[in-house]
């Protein structure tokens, strides 16, 4: 019925219906015990019954590396000697580490009762640590990608202003004002008529001065 120290368990595996009692640490100590390193520790004692066994857990979980060491042992639960001497067995090896213990009020309706005993770190299994997220590579670009990202937008070029527009020829403003085209043609012709008479040649008849003379003064009346 000695106390063995477990390397399979990390957690006081039990189920909540079977246990009878859990004690606690009052407060943390350091065990002599080397494997702890001289770390303060907190110790739980814990027992229950199994179809015909009385089981005891001691467990002393170091603070600073959170690793517990889980030590057991079990008696016919019929055998109350036995069971005496066990549960006698268990609180002096508590003491021993340098621990003085306090029992937890468990004696409350299931769903309180659950919520008591899976606070305790020690009465669950520890947590597995997260794998760091390592963030996805981002895909090498193309040299063609990476190019054609790095050339600035061409700026289209502005839009060119409308041309001047050029003046209507002469034929179409006199095809619009006939009148004013007959009198600009009378103009004409007497100034023609003029320079001709001015520019006749001097040996040129009397008869012929007198008569561009009269062809100019009908055309000017």
């Amino acid at each position: 019925m000695t106390l063995a120290l477990s390397t399979t368990l990390t957690h006081i595996d039990i189920d909540d219906s079977d246990i009878i009692e859990i004690h606690r640490s009052a407060q943390p100590a350091i065990p002599p015990d080397p494997r702890y390193d001289g770390h303060p520790c907190e110790a739980y004692l814990c027992t229950g019954r199994k179809d015909t066994l009385l089981l005891a857990y001691v467990a002393i979980l170091d603070t600073v590396t959170r690793r517990p060491s889980i030590f057991t042992s079990s008696c016919d639960a019929k055998d109350t000697a036995a069971c005496e001497h066990l549960l006698t067995e268990a609180r002096e090896f508590v003491a021993a580490q340098g621990f003085s213990l306090q029992k937890i009020n468990i004696d409350y309706g299931v769903a309180m009762r659950q919520v008591i005993i899976r606070n305790l770190r020690i009465m669950r299994p520890a947590e597995r640590p997260r794998a760091a997220s390592i963030p996805p590579k981002p895909a090498p670009e193309k040299p063609n990608q990476t190019k054609a990202a790095a050339a600035p937008a061409k700026t289209p070029p502005p839009p060119k202003a409308p041309a001047p527009s050029k003046p209507a020829p002469a034929e179409s403003c006199q095809a619009e004002n006939p009148q004013r085209a007959k009198r600009d043609d009378k103009r004409l012709d007497a100034a023609f008529g003029y320079q001709q008479t001015m520019c006749a040649p001097k040996h040129a008849t009397q008869h012929e001065r007198t008569r561009n003379a009269d062809q100019h003064n009908r055309q000017g009346r």
